[in-house]
Formats: structure tokens, sequence, C-alpha cells
């Protein structure tokens, strides 16, 4: 990746003029292709912009452009006339299997692929590291100065993935630049144009789903400063999202976005703002933001409420999170004059975020929405403010529905989860504690209880334990309690009581229940507390001391599995004896594991369908014996593997080989001849016939 001689990283300057500048607003869905990620239905976006010698055509999309079924026959125009006056334009008819949009006819430069490496992807966004491939393509381009300046565009989904960036492509020098502002790492660049100064462009995100949503919206850099500027949370900018395209003109920049159009008078630095209609006359009017954004807020739900869309999306909540990511001080005061009593949970939590005091709080929302409103969690959830771990906030997520059972289980979940900051908070244990003694799935209580009472909350979770025996019903809450007992002690103790560190183990859960393991759990965690609870006083300072504890607490356990196996082909009719021998390699006497669950099966080989696995537990000298008779020629892979209780062993395969000849027949009666001497035999082939031959 080439250079630029002006370009220094650590001098770079970056405005970016909101935040959460890197924050994007995520798809609602990326599970399948067909769902939907970003919706315009109920929008007035203008899609495409193009000159021509009557002057601007601007295309429709959104609302302008849907069927419920299929693909409209043609799609919306206006014109925006040389001589400044709005008309219809001539309507763009839709070719079969189309995006019914103009294409840019001019030929595309031939700039190089982008080269961009795993390695140097992660270095620039280590959450790439799991990614599969890396894509990088040149998503649209323009030409200035003699340069064609061009975007990065990416997929992001299927393992796919990639990273944003803006490049500069010499066709002289046949020299490549590229640049990758951290705003825009993130980001596809969706259309792009240079005014000699800066270079404008659009970001999204394209995900494995229909609609693309904004990431930053519309942006500009300025490419000798390094210098990049957001529009996300200014009072300026275009009016909407979704940067659909961009036209270049002597006085000005045309902006098509998913909500109307908007144009920048480059000499007055200043926004003006159009919302299309194309049954009105003039097709097009003047707007605000504030004008446009209040009348969607208004309108929409409302649209919705008599007529329903079927969709992945709720265009209201989508339009909503949009204004609190690019326009928050317009939508804070249009919240503001709403009054209290009548604000909906969406718009509490914008104005729950702004404030600061407890006491202000209560004054101004809990007031009108206390505990046991459904909207009581919103404000809770959303306030962070510095005294938001004050006994008195405490005390009231501790009354929010903590003692009604499963009744909104939404909002009793959400009121355990904003107790999580109260740690150590003796108070907020005995609540849990009775909680985890009284519910049918306290899962988020056991989950909690070690972070409040430590040690102390050991006994509890072992009593949970006992209570819960049905795995199939009950797994996800006994790993639950199980996960809260390693947390609480340090220590991991499997099913069959062997006892390791949990800083050893980091998988240590991965399999640990099958449908005999609970009984067993809640037996060793028993006779082990038992045993070594007066290790565990109360009030021990940290962790570090309980896992020194647990140190002594138990021996640390390696399973290895050793096998007689045989050294020499077997006969077919006999049978094979494998011994599975467990020793314990983290001991220097290696002594032996009894009680030790295997399963030992054939993995392979021809007596797949033919030998019946075993599971079994190692005898007292840790050893487990496997038998079956070869009826069959061939080699057979055996399987040793150690599943359900425990994760420290690895598997263990052999080979037994049967020989022997491919046809064994074990009675031959040639067929009875009768002829008389002198006579020819002959065999006939299938007619079984013979003929007599000479003797």
């Amino acid at each position: 990746m080439a250079s630029d001689d002006k370009y220094n990283p650590t001098t770079a300057v970056l405005i970016v003029t909101m935040a959460l500048a890197n924050t994007l607003i995520l798809p609602a869905s990326l599970s399948w292709a067909g769902s939907i990620c970003y919706e315009e239905r109920l929008y007035p976006s203008v899609v495409k912009l193009e000159k021509t010698d009557a002057g601007i055509q601007a295309f429709l999309g959104g609302k302008f452009f849907h069927a419920e079924w299929g693909r409209p026959a043609e799609r919306s125009a206006i014109t925006f006339t040389n001589k400044g006056v709005w008309q219809r334009g001539k309507p763009l008819h839709c070719p079969a299997n189309s995006d019914c949009l103009p294409t840019k006819e001019t030929k595309a430069p031939d700039i190089p692929p982008i080269a961009l490496s795993k390695q140097e992807a992660v270095a620039l966004m280590p959450q790439l590291n799991g990614a599969e491939s890396i894509e990088q393509t040149v998503s649209d381009w323009t030409e200035q100065g003699g340069s064609i300046w061009f975007g990065i565009s990416f997929y992001s989904g299927e393992g796919v993935s990639g990273v944003g960036g803006i490049g500069r492509f010499d066709p002289l020098l046949h020299k490549t630049v590229i640049r990758r502002p951290k705003v825009i790492l993130n980001s596809s660049i969706h259309r792009i144009v240079h005014d000699g100064a800066w270079l404008w462009f659009g970001t999204v995100g394209h995900y494995e789903c229909t609609g693309d949503p904004p990431t930053h919206g519309l942006l500009r850099y300025k490419w000798d400063t390094n210098q990049i500027e957001s529009f996300e949370g200014r009072e300026d900018g275009p009016c909407g999202f979704l940067v659909h395209d961009l036209l270049l003109e002597q006085q000005a920049l045309w902006v098509a976005t998913d909500l109307g159009l908007s144009r920048f008078n480059r000499r007055s630095k200043t926004w003006d703002h159009f919302v299309p209609d194309p049954a009105a006359s003039p097709p097009i009017k003047p707007t605000s933001y504030s004008a446009l954004y209040s009348t969607l807020l208004n309108t929409i739900p409302q649209v919705l409420k008599s007529a329903p869309i079927v969709s992945d999306v709720d265009v209201s909540s989508q339009l909503f999170e949009s204004l609190k990511h690019f326009r928050p001080t317009f939508l804070t005061k249009h919240i503001e004059r709403i009054p209290p009593p009548d604000l909906t949970c969406d718009q509490l939590t914008v104005l729950a975020a702004r404030i600061g005091t407890y006491q202000t709080l209560k004054t101004k929302l809990l007031v009108h929405h206390p505990v046991g409103s459904p909207h009581f969690i919103c404000i809770m959830n959303s306030y962070n403010g510095k005294d938001a771990r004050s006994t008195e906030i405490r005390d009231l997520l501790l009354s929010s529905r903590m003692n009604q059972g499963n009744k909104g289980a939404n909002q009793d979940e959400a009121a355990l989860n904003l107790l999580q900051r109260f740690s150590g908070d003796s108070t907020v244990g005995e609540v849990l504690v009775s909680r985890l003694n009284s519910m049918p799935h306290p899962w988020r209580e056991a989950e909690l209880l070690p972070s409040m009472l430590g040690t102390r909350s050991v006994p509890h979770l072992i009593a949970a334990l006992k209570r819960f025996t049905d795995v199939e019903r009950h797994g996800n809450m006994l790993r639950s309690i199980v996960t809260a007992l390693t947390e609480a002690t340090g220590i991991v103790i499997s099913p069959n009581g062997f006892v390791t560190l949990k800083s050893l183990n980091a998988a240590w859960d991965r399999d640990f229940f099958n449908a005999n393991v609970p009984s067993r759990m809640a037996a060793q965690w028993t006779t082990w507390w038992n045993a070594h609870k007066t290790e565990y006083a109360e009030g021990l300072p940290d962790a570090k001391q309980l896992v020194d504890h647990a140190a002594h607490a138990g021996t640390v356990i390696e399973p290895l599995v050793t096998l007689s196996e045989p050294t020499s082909m077997l006969a077919i009719g006999t049978v094979s004896f494998l011994t599975a021998t467990v020793t314990n390699a983290a001991d220097p006497a290696k002594s032996p594991m009894p009680n030790f669950p295997l399963t030992v099966e054939v993995a392979a080989g021809p007596h797949t369908d033919m030998a019946k696995p075993i599971r079994g537990v190692t005898d007292s000298k840790g050893m487990l014996t496997f038998q079956y008779t070869g009826i069959r020629s061939g080699a057979d892979g055996v399987l040793i593997s150690h599943t359900g209780d425990d994760i420290f062993m690895e598997d263990k395969s052999v080979l037994v080989r049967w020989g022997g000849a491919d046809l064994v027949v074990p009675v031959f009666l040639p067929p009875i001849l009768i002829s008389k001497g002198g006579k020819h035999i002959v065999h006939l082939g299938n007619d079984s016939e013979y003929r007599g031959v000479p003797r």
C-alpha cells in the first residue's frame, strides 16, 4: 500500500462533531438475506440525481416507489429546471430485473485492486480477528485535479468483512494512496464528489439484509490536512441520514437522502431542504429540518396504526434512533414539549440520560412514572448520574417488582441487572437469597449473588442446586448455579469430585452437563463445602485469596488415558479386547483415577454398525475394558472419549485390524454328474447343463 508524503499520522487533525462519532446505527436484523436492515417505505426519499440539459433530475424512492407485491412499473421524477423552477419530470420506466435507476455511463478508471491483508485489517479493527476473509472494493469515484478519488466498500456478513477508507489514484504515475480515518473504519463509502477543497461522501453498512443503514451519514475530508468533519449531532448538514446520491454544481452541492433533498450553498455555507410530493404543484416544497422531523414523528405512528406494514423494522423506532444519533438537540427539545405523563419509553430514555442527579430525576420524571409504572425501568436504565449507587436508588430498585415473581419478567430482569452496580451490598444479597429460594427459575439471581455475598453465597447456591434435578427443563438454570459456585469459590468441581482452579481452566463449563449430572453435582459441592467451609470464612478480602485457599482444597487433575491395543492383525471370528487406563498426569505418582466416565465406540471401519458403544466408569485401578467380535476384514477406528462430566481429557483413538480371506466357503459340494464312460462334459455357463468329456 502506497503512502502519501504529505500525510503525517502523528499530526493529523481529526474533527468529529459528535461524542458518538464511532457509533453505528445498527441494523435491526442481520439473520438472513431476506430480512430488512433499513426501512424507507414511509420516508420521502430521493434516491438518484442526474444532470440533464433541462436541469437536475431527481428520482424518488421510499413511499413514492413501493408496491406491496412486486416492483412498480415506473419511478417518479421531478426536475429543477435551469430557470430555477420545480416541475414534474418524465417517469423512469422500470425494466425487469433492475433497480430502476439511471446508471453512470462514464467508463470506470483502471484503479488497481486494493490490497489489505487480514493482519493489516485486524491491526486497524481488532474485532475483525474472527473474519474469514477481508473484502475491499472501489464503490464510487470522481475525477478532480487530474486524480481519481474513490471510496472503499465492503460486505459484512457470512464470515466476510472489511475496513472503510478513501483513496486517490494518479493515472499517470499509476500510484494509489489509501487513507483510513478512524471514524470511517466501520463504514462503506457510498457516494463521493470533490469540490476542489473537500472530498464529500456518504457512509453506510452493507449487511446480509435488505436496505443499507446509515453509519455516519454525510462526511467531508480535506486530503492535505487529514481533517474530517461529520454532521452528526450538529444543527446543519442534510436533513436525511442515509446519503443516496451527491451532485456537485458550481454554486451548490445537492444531497439526495432518505428524507428528501438538501442543497449546500458553497458561497454562503448554508443549507436548504426540500420535501418531494409528486402529486402536488409544484412537486416539491421547501422545509426546515425541525418541521420535517416533527411532521414525521407525528404522522408515521398514525400511518402505522391505521395500516400496519409487515417489516423487520419498527419505522417509528428507527426514526427515533436516527434522530437521537444525528439530531439529539432537536429531539430533546421536541420531547421536552410533550407533557411528562404522555412520554413513551424511548422519549424518557433521552431525558433520563441527560439528568445528573437523582433528586432531579425524581422531581422531573419519577413523580410521573413511579415504581410499578410501565416506564419506570426505562428511566432507571438510562439514568447515568454520579449518585447511581446511592442506597436510595438501591432500595427503589429492590422495591421494583422484586417480590412479584415472574410478573413483568422483562422489567424484573432489568431491575436485577441494574443492581449489579451494588457489588458487595449485603442488603441486595439478602433479597437475592430470598428470590433464589422461592422463584421458579432464578438464574439471574444465582449469577448475581456471588458479587454481593462472596463465599457466603455458597450454601444458598448449593441448596438451589438441589432444587433443580431435571436437566431437560432446568439445564440453563443448573449451569447458572454451577457458574455462580465457581465464581464464589474460585474452583471447579467436576461431577466426579475432581477439583481444579478456575484460573487454570478457562473453558471449564463446556459440555459440563448430561442427564446423570445434577444430583451428583449437588452431592460433590455439598461434600466439598462441608470439608472446607471453615477455610472460607466470611469477609475474605479479595478473589486472589479465594484462589490461594482453593489451591489447597483439592488436587489439580490432568486425566490421561492409555490403551492396551492389539499389536497385530486379528483373525476374523475372534474377540478384540481393549483396556483403557486413566491416570492423573498432574500427579508425580501417576495414580489411577477410579470412577472416571468413558465412552468407547467403533467410530469408523467395517464394524461401526455392528459393535455397540459402551459408556461406563473406570474401576478401582482406573481401568475400563471394551470388547467386540470381528466378523469383517478391514481396519476399525476405536475412539475413547470423556464427555458430559469433565473437559480435561483429550480423546484417544486406535486402529484394530482384522484379516483373513475375502470370501470363506465353509462347505463345497460339486454337482453330481451322471454319465457314461467315454462321453464329454462341457460347462454351458448359466444353462446349468453339462456334456460328457473324455475320461
